[in-house]
């Protein structure tokens, strides 16, 4: 379920970069998301889809993105976000959630990408998950692709090495298609453009729902509802299919300083390193 869900909003997020658009908004709800601890405080976010959209092409929604002005709020090189995940089967309820506060920036001549992360589960597969916080660094040098994970407090983790001319273990980004626009909606106090557009691979087929803030010009909701095919040879073939919707909310972003020594794996954390 936690790759699935990795997968998905890395595919949504790769997507959403290649519009004209910044995805991400200003809010002033970081201590709203702190409060967010149980299933109850989850399900007032789990809210109805919008239905009855009107067919445009890529050209018009992004015509039409391009006429809200951005507004970023803060100074400084690196952009922080904070970010409410959480999923439930199609006909059932919130079984996955997290907090996550992301740290982004470019670092040295080369000014190659660095990214800090810090996961806190709500509701996860099993109790050991349960209030601990995940961390993990994302970066890059002229050779490699580093990967860095571990439980915050725990003295040991894991080293991902990815030679960067294997491409990295990237995933090919489907083609959006299928573009409709929807009526305004408030969301976190803001009125929203909302829209919607699908992409599919070989086993899955999703529907993405974005929800641009009409006062910052950016993205602070998206909903994935995404069908996977599983395929069973033994005893019998047979195709099953799953219907998965996961919500992502961006309660705070903006624009702050970080030291690059901030980026670098802790020095009391003992990480095993696996080459690919």
């Amino acid at each position: 379920m936690k790759k699935r869900i990795s997968i998905l909003l890395t595919l949504a997020l790769m997507i959403s970069t290649m519009l004209p658009i910044t995805t991400y908004a200003a809010t002033n709800y970081a201590k709203t998301l702190d409060n967010i601890k149980t299933e109850n405080d989850l399900k007032k976010y789990d809210t109805v889809l919008p239905t009855k959209g009107t067919k445009k092409t890529e050209k018009k929604i992004n015509a039409l993105k391009n006429k809200i002005k951005y507004k970023m709020p803060g100074k400084g090189t690196t952009f922080y976000s904070y970010e409410l995940c959480f999923s439930r089967p199609a006909d059932g309820v919130i079984n996955y959630a997290t907090k996550q506060k992301r740290w982004s920036r470019q670092v040295g001549k080369a000014q190659y990408n660095v990214t800090r992360s810090e996961i806190k589960y709500i509701k996860a597969d099993s109790e050991e998950e349960y209030n601990k916080v995940r961390c993990s660094i994302d970066k890059e040098d002229k050779t490699y692709w580093h990967f860095y994970d571990w439980v915050q407090g725990e003295k040991t983790g894991k080293h991902w090495q990815f030679p960067k001319s294997s491409g990295g273990g990237g995933y090919n980004v489907p083609k959006a298609k299928n573009y409709k626009l929807y009526k305004d909606e408030k969301v976190l106090g803001q009125t929203c453009m909302v829209y919607s557009y699908d992409f599919e691979d070989i086993n899955s087929k999703s529907t993405q729902y974005c929800y641009i803030s009409r006062k910052t010009g950016v993205q602070i909701k998206s909903v994935d509802v995404a069908t996977h095919k599983t395929v069973i040879h033994y005893p019998n073939y047979a195709e099953i299919k799953t219907t998965t919707v996961t919500t992502y909310m961006l309660f705070d972003v903006k624009k702050l300083n970080k030291k690059a020594s901030f980026f670098n794996p802790p020095k009391n954390v003992k990480f095993e390193k696996n080459e690919k």
